[in-house]
C-alpha cells in the first residue's frame, strides 16, 4: 500500500494527537526518504512508509539511533494505522537500524533539517536536499529501485556533490564490485558521464 503526501501527513498529525492523548513524553524524530522529499517539495510521489532515520534529544539535540522506536510511540503508530486503515509499519525506524552507525554518516545529512511540530508531543526534522543526495546514492549502490533513481534525478546533484557522496559510500564499506559498476550507471543516468 502506498501513501500520498496528504495521507501520511494526516497520519503524522493524528500520531501527534494520539501521543498527546496517551501522555507520551515529547519526541523528536529525524525522517528521510520519500516523506522528507515530499515535505521539501522535491517530489510529489507516493511512499510506502515514513522512514525514521534517527531520534534527537529534546534538550541538547543529540542524535541517536531510533531503532527500535520507544514502545509508547509504536503503540500510537499502531492505533493510527488501525484508525486510518494503514499498514502497521506506516512509520518505522528500520532505516535507523540498517544505516549502521549514525556517527559514520556524513555531516551533510544533519545540515539543513526542516523541523515541523505535530502537537506538543511530536516534532519531526526532515532531512534536506544535500543529505538526501548522500542517502539516495547509498541506496542506489546497495539496491536497484526505480524510485531511488527518480528521487536522485529530482535532487539533481552536481558533479562535485556526486563525488562527495560516492567517496562517502566507498568509505562506508557497503560497496562491492557490482556497486562500483553501478556508480558509472548512476552518473550516466544523471548526465555526468
Amino acid at each position: 500500500m502506498a501513501l500520498d503526501s496528504g495521507e501520511w501527513e494526516r497520519a503524522i498529525f493524528l500520531l501527534g494527537e494520539e501521543m498527546e492523548r496517551r501522555g507520551v513524553a515529547p519526541s523528536h524524530l529525524v525522517v528521510c526518504g520519500g516523506a522528507a522529499l515530499s515535505v521539501r517539495g522535491v517530489v510529489a510521489r507516493v511512499t510506502r512508509d515514513v522512514d525514521v532515520l534517527a531520534m534527537r534529544g529534546e534538550v541538547d539535540g543529540e542524535i541517536f539511533c531510533a531503532y527500535p522506536l520507544p514502545e509508547e510511540i509504536r503503540k500510537a503508530v499502531a492505533d493510527v494505522a488501525v484508525e486510518l486503515g494503514l499498514p502497521l509499519n506506516w512509520l518505522n525506524s528500520a532505516t535507523s537500524m540498517l544505516i549502521g552507525s549514525l556517527e559514520d554518516l556524513p555531516k551533510e545529512i544533519w545540515q539543513d533539517l526542516e523541523e515541523r511540530s505535530y502537537g506538543s508531543c511530536l516534532r519531526i526534522s526532515y532531512v534536506g536536499r544535500l543529505g538526501q543526495i548522500f542517502l539516495k546514492f547509498r541506496a542506489l549502490i546497495c539496491r536497484v529501485e526505480d524510485r531511488d533513481a527518480a528521487d536522485l534525478k529530482a535532487l539533481s546533484p552536481d558533479v562535485a556533490t556526486c563525488r562527495k557522496a560516492i567517496d562517502w559510500v566507498r568509505r562506508t564499506g557497503f560497496i562491492d564490485g557490482v556497486g562500483e559498476k553501478r556508480i558509472g550507471e548512476i552518473l550516466t543516468e544523471l548526465g555526468h558521464e
